[in-house]
């Protein structure tokens, strides 16, 4: 169990040592992807390690339970509730027509299939991006010990940079397709991430009964509701996810007379199934925050120029640093170049990416300055970090 939780956990983490895609991407695929599995996990240690239900005549019958369990319950009475306790409302339902509950011995199965749902995307653009990143990217150069590299093996690998660069892009222009269908299928598989996030919340809401659309916000508006004043309300856990559930059991004896039984039942794996979809309640309204903030900082993207410029200096540390050579040239590239060089950005030391976009720019005076220069961002950081590989 320890190491199909150490397999899981690894997809929560946000950051990769080759990063292909952005943080929005990696948390709605992988991370979205690892929290399911984890809750089908733990949905899963609950179903079958213990009795996930127990019912008040399975001492005469063992087979009282089993029938339940595969056949269903239906919510108590009214008047068999707990005191205090509405798990039914009536609005919807009735005594003589309570609600079945059978999905509980699906839910393992659908958090599976919904994480699964979540990943498709980052299989297809893992496809799609065809290991250009890999291309870009060196272990050397990604870390602080770039800078402990002779001027010689520096200059070639920023020139090996370019002139990979430089390919990609093509003669005459014409490769600047090839970034710019780069960034297309990029976003084509952005957007499938946030259709899979809308199509998993309604495939959940319809699985649950359509309880699940307001299920947190109610349950939030349920427990900050004075005791006195709660008598009144439904309870939204225990009305999705009922604990006390009544079952029909239908017994025949050896001389074929039919015998009708309307037994009393614990779902102790609703006590789980209650917190883990509260927690997936929550986690599906922050996906839906962060996916319109991503689509808006997008659209930012492909209509301002000065917001790709912006983004830019923030990769190197400061606009400062870069000269009017580099701004120009960044301004005049394509959303696509722009792209391309924003994510080799993410795979490269932010002084080595400085260097490589003046060599980039033609900024060839600058550029041979720079060797007896000292090396960009001369933050209180660099400083220390400059003090460190002199004493090394």
């Amino acid at each position: 169990m320890a190491a199909i939780l150490g397999d899981v956990l690894k997809y929560l983490k946000v950051t990769k040592e080759i990063t292909r895609d952005n943080v929005f991407f990696r948390t709605v695929t992988d991370a979205s992807f690892g929290v399911f599995i984890l809750c089908s996990i733990i949905g899963g240690m609950t179903t079958y390690v213990g009795d996930p239900i127990k019912c008040h005549g399975a001492g005469d019958n063992p087979l009282v339970e089993a029938h339940c369990w595969l056949h269903g319950t239906q919510h108590l009475a009214k008047s068999l509730e707990l005191e205090g306790e509405n798990c039914m409302d009536s609005e919807e339902y009735d005594d003589d027509n309570a609600p079945k509950t059978l999905y509980y011995q699906w839910v393992i199965f659908m958090l599976v299939l919904t994480g699964i749902a979540f990943k498709l995307p980052s299989w297809i653009w893992k496809g799609l991006e065809n290991g250009l990143m890999e291309t870009f990217y060196d272990k050397g150069n990604k870390d602080s010990k770039v800078l402990k590299k002779d001027a010689v093996a520096y200059r070639q690998a920023i020139d090996d940079q370019v002139s990979s660069f430089k390919k990609l892009q093509g003669s005459k222009g014409e490769g600047s397709w090839g970034c710019t269908i780069y960034y297309i299928k990029f976003l084509f598989c952005q957007l499938l991430a946030v259709l899979l996030l809308a199509l998993n919340f309604h495939f959940t809401n319809a699985f649950l009964g359509h309880k699940f659309g307001l299920y947190g916000a109610r349950v939030i508006n349920y427990y900050q509701t004075d005791e006195i004043n709660r008598d009144n309300l439904v309870n939204p856990m225990c009305n999705v996810f009922p604990t006390r559930v009544g079952c029909t059991w239908t017994k025949i004896g050896t001389g074929g007379g039919r015998e009708t039984v309307n037994d009393y039942c614990i779902l102790a794996q609703n006590i789980i199934n209650e917190k883990i979809y509260l927690f997936l309640w929550f986690w599906f309204v922050a996906m839906f925050i962060f996916a319109s903030i991503q689509i808006l900082l997008e659209v930012c993207i492909i209509l301002l120029p000065f917001v790709r410029l912006f983004l830019s200096f923030e990769q190197v540390g400061s606009k400062g640093f870069l000269t009017s050579k580099t701004k120009d040239y960044l301004r005049h590239c394509t959303v696509g170049e722009w792209f391309v060089l924003y994510q080799i950005g993410k795979n490269t030391h932010k002084d080595f990416f400085f260097k490589f976009l003046k060599k980039l720019a033609g900024d060839a005076e600058e550029f041979d300055n720079d060797e007896k220069a000292p090396l960009v961002n001369e933050t209180k950081e660099n400083i220390e970090l400059e003090n460190v590989i002199s004493k090394s």
